[in-house]
């Protein structure tokens, strides 16, 4: 009878999840729920997408006189049909300007952000969108291909 040995697991548990360090394996917590394990595994969908060299698609829409939280939501769900498709989206809620900040800011911010990206994903009702707007016109003027939402 051949014995196992027995090795050790070494682990940390972080916000309820059990990290195995030596099988690089996240569990659910006991308490139910998976948010920070999708987070994860949409982190290591984001690097893996990077490490092939996907294209980079900016998400453009309606955003300013909307429900913030609904807006945010549209967003995230286009960022994952994007990521599904190939691409590796650019949301410009995470462009790391404060929500608070002026229109102006964010805009700034966006554009260099676009201008960064191979291709803009435009999101249904763009055309009420001054923001939207401009940033058809930026990405059609500089040859950024332009994608529509059905």
């Amino acid at each position: 009878m051949s014995k196992k040995k027995n090795k050790k697991k070494q682990s940390i548990t972080v916000h309820g999840y059990c990290f195995k360090c030596d099988v690089r394996e996240f569990y659910k917590p006991v308490s139910g729920g998976d948010p920070i394990r999708e987070a994860l595994d949409r982190l290591a969908g984001l690097k893996k997408l990077r490490e092939q060299n996907a294209p980079k698609c900016y998400i453009s829409g309606a955003i300013a006189h909307h429900d913030l939280v609904e807006r945010m939501d549209t967003f995230d769900r286009a960022a994952a049909v994007l990521e599904k498709a190939g691409y590796e989206p650019v949301n410009p809620f995470n462009n790391g300007v404060p929500q608070s900040e002026h229109w102006t800011k964010h805009m700034r911010r966006d554009i260099g952000l676009l201008l960064q990206c191979d291709c803009i994903y435009m999101l249904k009702g763009w055309e009420l969108s001054k923001g939207a707007k401009l940033e058809l016109d930026v990405a059609s003027s500089c040859g950024i291909k332009v994608l529509f939402e059905h």
